[in-house]
């Protein structure tokens, strides 16, 4: 005889007693999946908002950066001016 074959009120109470414990364990699994999921796709989100402000932070620095570096230019500028108008001035009348 094939096993397979039985309909479930054929099957021994022992039998039964491990298909439920199988569909129980099947649902919990199931339920747990869920949980890890959603979990999953909230810390995704997280990160995807911590990233965007990480990049906006950076853009800003960058900008803030290259206007600090074009200030230390012009500024590095008008002091060479200054000094070699220092240089060619004559010296006060004594």
């Amino acid at each position: 005889s094939i096993q397979s074959s039985k309909g479930i009120k054929e099957l021994s109470s022992e039998d039964k007693l491990k298909i439920a414990n199988l569909i129980k364990e099947l649902a919990r699994i199931g339920h747990e999946k869920e949980i890890v999921e959603n979990k999953l796709e909230q810390e995704r989100k997280l990160f995807e908002t911590q990233m965007k402000t990480l990049l906006t932070d950076h853009d800003k620095l960058m900008k803030d950066n290259q206007k600090i570096l074009t200030r230390y230019n012009e500024t590095k500028i008008l002091l060479n001016e200054y000094e070699k108008r220092s240089r060619i001035k004559p010296p006060p009348p004594s």
